[in-house]
């Protein structure tokens, strides 16, 4: 990815972010700003509010933590002074008053989203704003401390203030230099120096750690794909699948199971539970536990056939397990489905 660099004078007088300009001749060089994307947002998320600008400018492996470095400022034309009602989200327990503290580092790929550390009785390990001001026109840069990324994390997405956010930021190694015993650092003077090892070490990072999970929908909408780190669920639509009442796979289902099948092996599973469902409506023929099970046996007993070797286990629910309302016709078609949960081995 292209790194964007800023001079600090071309930011600090028009808050020109995203340009990079050369300083005149025989003048002393500026020093060169990592910029990884720029953002906006109106005070207090209010469309008529003054708009706040700034820039995300890193993402930092830092020993024990990562370190999220961005700035923040009001435009010249503006007028406004920055303070910190004006740019930060009101803290909630337990982060203190005036911790900037509303950062969210997603790993989008590892389906895991990071908040800021937390020291009991300190709140986060964050900037301390309450004492923030600049004049129009100038950022000031602030920093989060979070859990430290996998090292397959090699880019991130930034949420901020009022979820604006910059996609595909970095993850690069080293804090940022030089370094200045500060929360706030005017932008161009150096960059906040963060907490401590003692300090960043007394924070739990698990309670600073969440699972995500991805949920996609095929264009047919005929299976839906529920994933986290560990485990797959895919929800194969009946109506898709199989005619009313029977439980023979249609030629397009079954060649959407046979393409599942083929996941399942790239993803290593070794175990796979294969589950079928109905609606309210008896089936007068077999009855709707017996059909939701031979519709699960069909599927499974095609996985199977793709991944040798995998243990599948299979059951019918009937209509014991709705999704929906079975009160309108399209609650009971999303009730009529057969679900596939494997373990992600790789």
């Amino acid at each position: 990815m292209r790194r964007t660099w800023l001079v600090a004078a071309t930011v600090l007088v028009g808050l020109t972010l995203g340009a990079t300009q050369a300083a005149g001749e025989g003048a002393p060089a500026a020093p060169e700003i990592p910029v990884a994307g720029t953002f906006t947002y109106p005070h207090f998320g209010k469309a008529s509010g003054v708009r706040v600008v700034g820039a995300v400018h890193a993402v930092r492996r830092v020993p024990g933590a990562t370190a999220v470095y961005y700035s923040v400022g009001t435009a010249t034309a503006s007028g406004a002074q920055l303070r910190t009602n004006l740019a930060f989200q009101p803290g909630t327990h337990p982060f203190k008053i005036g911790q900037a503290a509303a950062v969210t580092v997603t790993d989008p790929v590892g389906l895991t989203a990071y908040r800021p550390l937390i020291v009991e009785g300190s709140g986060g390990l964050v900037s301390d704003t309450t004492k923030l001001t600049a004049d129009p026109g100038r950022l000031v840069v602030v920093y989060a401390m979070l859990p430290e990324l996998p090292a397959s994390t090699t880019t991130v997405d930034v949420q901020l203030e009022w979820g604006v956010s910059v996609t595909n930021v970095p993850v690069e190694d080293g804090a940022l230099e030089p370094a200045v015993d500060s929360d706030l650092v005017p932008l161009g003077e150096g960059w906040p120096a963060l907490p401590p090892a003692d300090v960043v070490a007394s924070a739990d990072p698990g309670r600073s750690t969440f699972a995500l999970m991805s949920r996609v929908a095929d264009t047919e909408e005929a299976t839906t794909t529920e994933e986290t780190t560990e485990e797959v669920s895919v929800n194969l639509a009946a109506d898709f699948f199989f005619a009313s009442g029977e439980w023979t796979l249609s030629a397009k289902g079954k060649a959407k199971v046979e393409a599942l099948g083929k996941t399942i092996a790239e993803r290593g599973a070794t175990t796979v539970k294969v589950t079928g469902h109905t609606d309210s409506v008896p089936d007068e023929r077999i009855g709707n536990e017996e059909l939701s099970e031979r519709r699960a046996q069909t599927v499974a007993d095609l996985i199977t056939t793709t991944v040798p070797g995998v243990t599948i286990t299979v059951a019918g629910r009937g209509q014991s397990e709705p999704v929906a309302s079975n009160g309108t016709d399209a609650g009971k078609a999303k009730n009529r489905r057969v679900t596939v949960d494997y373990e992600v081995a790789k």
